[in-house]
């Protein structure tokens, strides 16, 4: 549900020259949207930052420039970190022509369209009736273990802290959901920084102790922690089940625990100022009462 962007500088800086343009493409980035910028070509989120900034065209005016301090901020706080072999070229094109040949991202978007890859679009190629730059914020998917774990594997993938807020972590599908997200954080990642795996459950019915013993921690070279929690009084109520990371969340209507082949649900990507609240009710749990908690670096 969300996917990783390689966006052109140059069109970055066309966009904040024009205030139609900076408030759609602007607010089209980021958490709380299927799109989220790369870190390419640069490592770091700070560096891309800086980058932009940096190389900002001489005849951007005052407005423009704040347009894009802006957005440069913003990406700063949620970039899909992306290790880069050393010595890529200056060009941005010759650079990403060469990263698409190692490890292609989801979607590119440039002044100059590869017909040769499918998944290079232009600005123009947005406005179409049917694009890529079109993603579904709202899924409804069958309920087994794959089509759930599909669903947020983007999330997984690319995240490096990640909530799973499940109430009936406990059960046996409970946990039967926790290793196939665990499974899938293994693989295929993007970079070698340090990530974190969360998981926030109903302390009355099980310890924390007893699901980090469930787990199958072969091959896991990163941190998983569980929280056992207790609602607070007049406090917010432990119900809803998220996957939440720094790259923004999703919610499930039933559950995350898979069900028959026969049964769906709703996924739904949680909108910036929804996911906002969520994450820092679940971030340290501040929401709740903590009672238990298990951990293995």
């Amino acid at each position: 549900m969300i996917h990783e962007y390689f966006i052109e500088p140059s069109l970055i800086y066309k966009w904040a020259q024009n205030r139609k343009d900076a408030k759609k493409f602007f607010n089209e980035i980021g958490v709380g949207s299927s799109r989220i910028l790369s870190s390419f070509p640069k490592s770091k989120a700070s560096k891309l930052r800086g980058e932009l900034i940096k190389n900002a065209p001489n005849e951007l005016g005052e407005i423009a420039r704040q347009r894009l301090d802006v957005f440069a901020e913003s990406i700063a706080k949620a970039t899909i970190k992306r290790d880069l072999p050393k010595n890529l070229p200056a060009d941005w094109l010759a650079a990403t022509c060469l990263e698409v040949g190692r490890l292609s991202p989801d979607i590119i978007m440039t002044s100059v369209k590869d017909k040769t890859h499918n998944n290079w679009i232009e600005e123009d190629d947005v406005y179409a009736s049917s694009s890529i730059y079109d993603h579904q914020k709202q899924i409804l998917s069958d309920r087994s273990l794959a089509s759930l774990t599909g669903a947020v594997s983007n999330f997984l993938k690319y995240a490096r802290e990640i909530i799973l807020v499940e109430p009936y972590a406990y059960k046996d599908k409970g946990l039967e959901t926790i290793n196939a997200f665990i499974n899938v954080i293994k693989k295929d990642r993007l970079s070698t920084s340090p990530i974190t795996f969360k998981v926030i459950f109903n302390a009355s019915k099980a310890s924390s102790e007893h699901l980090l013993n469930k787990i199958n921690f072969d091959g896991v070279d990163f941190k998983v922690e569980i929280l056992g929690v207790e609602e607070l009084k007049k406090g917010e109520k432990l119900h809803n089940r998220y996957l939440l990371s720094e790259l923004g969340g999703v919610s499930f209507g039933v559950g995350t625990d898979a069900g028959e082949a026969y049964h769906t649900d709703e996924i739904n990507l949680l909108e910036l100022n929804i996911f906002q609240i969520r994450w820092d009710q679940y971030k340290d749990a501040a929401a709740f009462s903590i009672k238990d908690v298990a951990t293995k670096n």
